[in-house]
């Protein structure tokens, strides 16, 4: 398949600010890209240009993937990348200088895969995207303990009360036990897989990454597979719903009663 779409525009002067959109065949946003806020041009390819006379971008055309965090490391899998865009009718939408331009964009598949069909390519897609969900699920969770680490810390250090102090300790051990089963937090680098094990997001990850790869209908196991590990984060989230049901609304009235800043699960 080809690695890419590739775009061409001219733009008569240069344009401030660029916004290229990709719509699929319901209109709905695939993809956006915007040289003012610096975000989002595809992995490996050149920012969005907004130069006088012909530009050109290029779509890697994935979706978006799932979030991702500081310092993130994964083995066999890129963080952040989206699944493959499956073949059907897309819409190319460009704002420049005030003018919005649209053109259709067609992806198809390689004519020369007889023994597949769109259908099954847009099977593959939807088990990739399931996937990308669950493994964004995952990677929003370690998002949220972080933050709640944080406020934790912060409430400890100014509670001066030894309760207070000891539910918050409390409460951050059951929170980092939760992320280390989400995530391998002795990661520091690429290195670092090799000696530690991959938990539950690069088991999503790599997951992901196999289904999306080549042309062909997802296996059933590859379906088992992912059941697996949906099972496995339910489980996980569940605990930590639980954390925040139970503790940490405890802690929060202990911090209430002494005026102090309640955490907030963000």
């Amino acid at each position: 398949p080809a690695p890419s779409a590739v775009i061409d525009y001219y733009l008569a002067e240069p344009a401030p600010r660029v916004v290229l959109e990709i719509l699929d065949a319901r209109g709905q946003v695939v993809r956006t890209f915007d040289n003012a806020t610096g975000g989002a041009a595809p992995r490996g390819a050149l920012p969005l240009p907004a130069k006088a006379g012909t530009n050109r971008f290029e779509w890697d055309l994935r979706y978006p993937g799932a979030a991702t965090f500081p310092g993130i490391v994964l083995r066999y899998a890129v963080p952040g990348e989206g699944p493959l865009a499956p073949p059907g009718e897309y819409t190319v939408c460009l704002t420049a200088n005030g003018v919005t331009q649209t053109q259709p964009l067609a992806v198809r598949r390689d004519p020369r895969s007889t023994d597949i069909t769109d259908a099954d390519l847009q099977e593959q897609f939807k088990l990739a995207m399931e996937i990308r969900d669950a493994l964004g699920r995952a990677h929003e969770s370690v998002i949220r303990i972080r933050s709640l680490d944080a406020q934790l810390e912060k409430s400890a250090a100014e509670a001066k009360d030894s309760g207070i102090s000891q539910n918050a300790a409390l409460i951050k051990s059951k929170l980092d036990e939760i992320e280390s089963d989400l995530y391998q937090v002795k990661n520091r680098s690429p290195r670092d897989t090799l000696n530690y094990p991959i938990k539950l997001n690069n088991q999503l990850a790599v997951l992901q990454r196999l289904v999306d790869m080549g042309e062909a209908r997802p296996t059933d196991q590859d379906h088992a597979v992912f059941r697996e590990l949906s099972g496995r984060l339910k489980e996980i989230l569940d605990r930590l719903d639980q954390v925040l049901a139970t503790d940490l609304k405890q802690l929060n009235g202990q911090l209430t009663a002494h005026k102090l800043n309640t955490i907030t699960a963000r």
